[in-house]
């Protein structure tokens, strides 16, 4: 059978030269796209297992907005792999999926347990998102269902941003959008149960991944454009989406929110 690693292997493949080839022509200089890996190496075997997903009773994928300077760590993009600590696509060939996956694999797919026994999505340099995005939101879903074991992949919605980890430029976004459109095929390939977008009030790239999704209001507390239910996502049983971790420092109730999710959840998931 084939893997999940695979799968999203050849997905990733299927366009990748036309779509690199696309940025480079562009002149655009971006930082590595957000490719995932299911890959995961435990207890110092160099063989990667999956099975700390696919064992899953829970399966979560939590979607930032774009990959916030997620490559630069010396440990994760090693020399001779990439061209470029910084810079997709910095020399005369565009470096290989399977090197970009594995920037993936070292700086993301990391967990660890904490002293409850909750098994968490860390980010070995402590950033924010993974903190207050990924593991906010598991171990809250924890507390309410201890039995179960939870998994969570970190996505973003946009694959790609600046070198300096800002928004791209429409230009260069409807690159991705014509020669890289993978997001709707991830979900097909690692089913998630829960798909939490912490995106904030504007919805135009969920939309334009899934043309029919409809947004519903889950609290009488919070208007749809604070936090709702993302309905219509092919084969994806709860969706949900609200504000960005970093919106709460601007007065967004994200918090509270996630805490609204996590009810709506237990009410609707069958477990």
């Amino acid at each position: 059978m084939t893997s999940l690693n695979e799968q999203l292997k050849a997905l990733y493949e299927s366009t990748w030269d036309t779509f690199a080839k696309a940025l480079k022509e562009s002149n655009a200089k971006v930082a590595y796209p957000f490719l995932l890996s299911t890959n995961k190496y435990e207890n110092g075997s160099n063989i990667p297992s999956e099975k700390w997903y696919t064992n899953a009773d829970v399966k979560v994928m939590v979607f930032g907005q774009e990959p916030n300077k997620w490559m630069q760590d010396e440990e994760s993009v090693k020399s001779g792999d990439c061209e470029s600590k910084i810079q997709f696509f910095a020399g005369s060939e565009p470096e290989t999926v399977e090197c970009v996956m594995g920037i993936y694999e070292n700086q993301y797919s990391n967990y660890g347990f904490d002293e409850i026994g909750r098994e968490l999505y860390f980010h070995k340099n402590n950033k924010t998102f993974p903190n207050l995005g990924c593991n906010n939101f598991t171990s809250q879903l924890y507390e309410k269902i201890r039995n179960k074991v939870i998994a969570c992949i970190w996505n973003d919605i946009s694959k790609l941003a600046t070198i300096d980890g800002k928004p791209i430029t429409t230009d260069v976004h409807d690159i991705e959008k014509k020669y890289f459109n993978v997001i709707p095929k991830e979900i097909e390939i690692l089913k998630p149960d829960i798909i939490v977008f912490l995106t904030g009030g504007e919805s135009h790239y969920i939309e334009e991944k899934f043309p029919k999704i409809k947004f519903e209001r889950i609290c009488d507390e919070y208007e749809d454009k604070d936090v709702a239910r993302v309905c219509n996502i092919p084969n994806v049983k709860l969706a949900y989406r609200t504000w960005h971790p970093g919106a709460y420092k601007a007065g967004k109730p994200y918090y509270r929110c996630v805490e609204a999710i996590v009810s709506d959840v237990i009410k609707n998931l069958k477990l």
